[in-house]
């Protein structure tokens, strides 16, 4: 792999850091993607529409969705696992009908249910919710502060009176979708299931966020029924890189 060159602005007086990233280091958040067993640690239930992961817990009335199988080895490469026996409980089979390869067709909105599939041998189950079709989606990207995708990050989404109205997950390649109500009006990356090696801390636009703190990242105006897209990436900043500490990023932005 060719030499990459990730620049990141401190926005701490004309200040930047410059980090050279050498060869053999992938996207993704050191994670790759194939097809096969291999020597699996670690199994993951997703959901996919149209060959796109989505959070399985932001699914919306109307859509068939594709559950399969992930599997991760020791060093955290992804591959496609097979997998059989899939199963919605009891609550996933009134908002939905499962075949026996993991299609999942709606046909009502409800509470969290589970699904589960038999993979290498294991039982393996995954949370998994049908949303209203009157809800607006979200879609955005997770990246860390060299450019890779940051999966495991959970964002929030609260109304103009600050209550929480919606909540997604980004999945192995970073990207998140929220079924949320129209009036949402803000965003925040949860801190306290923020992954390790990250700094508490968030850039979103020209804007330094605390999780949890004083003020929130803007979302765009939010129609029901239709998709939008965030204008661009939330950006964690990591801790380390090859084993040398990074600065803390700079202090949190005043709220607009």
């Amino acid at each position: 792999m060719k030499d990459k060159v990730k620049l990141w602005f401190t926005f701490a007086g004309a200040a930047a850091i410059l980090w050279l990233i050498g060869p053999g280091c992938g996207g993704g958040g050191g994670s790759s993607t194939g097809t096969g067993t291999g020597n699996i640690v670690r199994w993951q239930i997703e959901a996919t529409k149209n060959g796109a992961v989505i959070d399985p817990t932001n699914i919306v009335l109307g859509e068939t969705v594709q559950f399969r199988m992930a599997g991760y080895d020791a060093s955290g490469n992804r591959s496609i696992q097979s997998a059989s026996g899939w199963v919605a409980d009891p609550t996933g089979q009134t908002e939905g009908t499962m075949s026996s390869n993991g299609q999942f067709a709606t046909i009502a909105y409800g509470p969290a249910f589970t699904v589960s599939a038999t993979s290498g041998g294991n039982q393996i189950e995954g949370a998994a919710c049908v949303k209203s079709s009157a809800d607006a989606l979200v879609t955005g990207h997770v990246i860390d502060g060299l450019g890779d995708n940051v999966p495991g990050v959970t964002i929030d989404f609260y109304d103009v009176a600050s209550n929480l109205v919606g909540t997604s997950v980004t999945q192995f390649d970073g990207t998140f979708r929220a079924a949320v109500p129209s009036t949402a009006v803000t965003f925040e990356v949860d801190k306290a299931l923020i992954p390790a090696g990250y700094y508490k801390e968030y850039l979103y636009g020209s804007n330094w966020y605390l999780p949890q703190g004083n003020c929130r990242a803007p979302l765009p105006s939010l129609t029901g029924g239709v998709t939008t897209a965030l204008s661009g990436a939330i950006t964690l900043p990591p801790t380390t890189f090859n084993g040398a500490n990074l600065p803390p990023p700079p202090p949190p932005s005043p709220c607009n």
